[in-house]
């Protein structure tokens, strides 16, 4: 590949990449500052959830129509829409002032994030071909800095004020939609022609075969323990192993950014390895850590637990790659729409399921049914390996 293209190619890696970090901090920038916002507004604890409630749920809604948009419009225009829509939300954010204001602006903020996932994912399959693995990775790898929203956010927003801290991510989405206009180029050379209900259709049908079909049972249990932790982790953190705020805050951004110099190597590691294999061991490995996790009283114990169970986020891009070899690159935007919303839509009751049945089972149960799962669920992956294998043995 000639340099100029390589080069090209790699700039539209990292504006992909920092646009899915600034969405993903835009989104946990609200449950972050929740305590200063709803002080400052003067709303409810409840009405404050619902608002949360709202902006995930518009989050997993609109995974579908980011996909099938991008098919039929282009990958990059999608992907600036989202930008431009972060960044009027990020502004409106700053000048919330009741319920219905956080409540609409919270909404808006899911709408804009909801919409990029899915070109991202398809562009830069599009763009990396064979080695859209490593560059998945990276892609994770980057929105994993995240991670230390959790540690960081606080300090900033007691130094310039929570409105402030939107008015920034604002700025920075009015940057990268200018960056992404000029230095990207639309890799979406055949538009579908063809209605929304008929895309619908179509990427609903996906489901009917056999391998993803079986990816969306599989992906389902390990988003469930993923949602679950995200969720609760620090709560756990503090009510089960007695920890403080301060220590919980620092283990929870483990979880969210240790996986970090992970996932690049995975992807690449997926590029030349068994996509099922790479998975299983990985949702072996998730099963493993969070057993421990709950037998685990150490500091350094829990350390070493979450640091393991945060590298097994390396799962999503070497699934999102095995699912981009299934099906075909003009219709990747609606199938990998779909998938990814009826994931997050079904994997959103998980933490209010727990807040449920925690008072009446406890944390450490609840986790090792979810450990259980994991372990059955890397079983199941390996035996569809040996099946596979045996039927392209036979077909020799």
């Amino acid at each position: 590949m000639p340099r100029v293209m390589k080069k090209a190619r790699n700039i539209a890696l990292l504006l992909i990449s920092f646009a899915w970090l600034l969405t993903f901090v835009g989104r946990i920038t609200p449950s972050t500052l929740l305590v200063q916002i709803v002080n400052e507004v003067g709303i409810t604890d409840v009405e404050a959830g619902i608002a949360l409630s709202s902006m995930w749920l518009l989050y997993g809604i609109m995974q579908y129509p980011g996909g099938a948009w991008s098919d039929v419009k282009g990958r990059k225009r999608i992907i600036v829409i989202s930008l431009i829509c972060f960044t009027f939300a990020s502004f409106f954010m700053a000048i919330n002032w009741n319920f219905l204001s956080i409540l609409l602006t919270f909404s808006f903020m899911g709408f804009a994030s909801g919409i990029l996932p899915a070109p991202s994912f398809t562009m830069i399959a599009e763009l990396f071909g064979p080695r859209k693995g490593q560059a998945l990775g990276i892609h994770s790898s980057i929105g994993s800095l995240s991670g230390l929203a959790p540690v960081v956010l606080p300090f900033i927003a007691y130094s310039i004020g929570w409105r402030s801290v939107f008015l920034i991510w604002g700025i920075f989405g009015v940057i990268l939609s200018i960056l992404f206009l000029f230095y990207v180029k639309e890799t979406l050379i055949e538009p579908v022609k063809q209605r929304q209900t008929a895309q619908l259709r179509m990427g609903l049908q996906a489901f009917f075969e056999k391998n993803t079909l079986f990816m969306f049972i599989i992906n389902i249990v390990i988003t469930f323990a993923w949602m679950g932790l995200l969720s609760w982790f620090p709560t756990y953190i503090q009510q089960v192993k007695g920890f403080s705020p301060e220590i919980a805050g620092i283990l929870f951004s483990i979880m969210l950014s240790g996986s970090l110099l992970f996932k690049p190597f995975i992807g690449r590691l997926s590029d030349k390895m068994n996509h099922i294999f790479i998975m299983g061991l990985l949702t072996l490995m998730a099963g493993v850590s969070l057993f421990f996790l709950t037998i685990e009283t150490s500091l350094i114990g829990l350390v070493i637990a979450t640091f393991v169970f945060s590298q097994t986020g390396a799962f999503y891009p070497v699934r999102t790659s095995y699912l981009m070899d299934l099906w075909e690159k003009k219709t990747a935007g609606t199938k990998i729409g779909i998938f990814r919303s009826l994931i997050v839509l079904i994997g959103s009751p998980v933490a209010g399921i727990i807040g449920w049945s925690k008072g009446l089972y406890g944390f450490n149960a609840i986790f090792i049914l979810m450990s259980i799962g994991l372990f059955i669920t890397a079983c199941s992956l390996f035996v569809y390996l040996g099946i596979i294998a045996k039927i392209n043995h036979k077909n020799k």
